[in-house]
C-alpha cells in the first residue's frame, strides 16, 4: 500500500465520490471496486484483433503488415502497445478511411481494462479501513 497516492486521493476527491461522509470501511470498499474503465497501454497480438471480435482483423493485419513489417512481428512475438502512436498511425486511417468497416471503439477495446481506483492511483491493492484511518490521521495533521 501506498499511503501518498492515497492521502492524494482523500484530501482531492477528484472522481467526488465523497470520501469525507464515508466510514473508513466504505473508503476502502470504494478504492477497492473494480468500476473504472480507463485506456492504458496494453500489449496486443495478432490474436486480440480476432478475439476482440474484429470482424475486419485480416485487412487489419494486412495492412499492418504492409506499413511496418517490424511492428506486425512485435504483435506476432508478445504483442505491441494498443495506444502506442506508431500502432495508431496505421490503425487510425484504416479506420478513418473506412477501409475495413470497424470502429474505432472496436479497436480501442484493444487498450481499455476494468479496474479499481486503488489500481488506478497506484495506491495498492491491500488498502484497508486501517490505512485510511491513518491517511486521515495525516490529513488532520497538515491540516494544522
Amino acid at each position: 500500500m501506498n499511503i501518498e497516492p492515497l492521502i492524494a486521493e482523500l484530501r482531492n476527491d477528484p472522481l467526488s465520490r465523497g470520501y469525507a461522509a464515508m466510514t473508513a470501511q466504505q473508503v476502502a470498499a470504494s478504492l477497492l471496486a473494480v468500476d473504472r474503465t480507463i485506456q492504458q497501454a496494453r500489449a496486443v497480438t495478432r490474436l486480440d484483433l480476432n478475439r476482440y471480435g474484429l470482424a475486419a482483423a485480416d485487412k487489419i493485419w494486412k495492412a499492418i503488415l504492409a506499413a511496418n513489417a517490424q511492428l506486425a512481428y512485435t504483435m506476432e512475438n508478445g504483442g505491441a502497445d494498443a495506444n502506442a502512436a506508431e500502432v495508431r498511425a496505421i490503425i487510425d486511417p484504416i479506420i478513418t478511411a473506412n477501409v475495413v468497416g470497424a470502429k474505432n471503439s472496436e479497436l480501442s477495446v484493444l487498450a481499455t481494462v476494468t479496474v479499481s481506483r486503488a489500481d488506478e492511483c497506484m495506491i495498492g491493492r491491500d488498502v484497508n479501513w486501517q490505512d485510511i484511518e491513518f491517511a486521515r490521521a495525516a490529513l488532520v495533521k497538515e491540516a494544522n
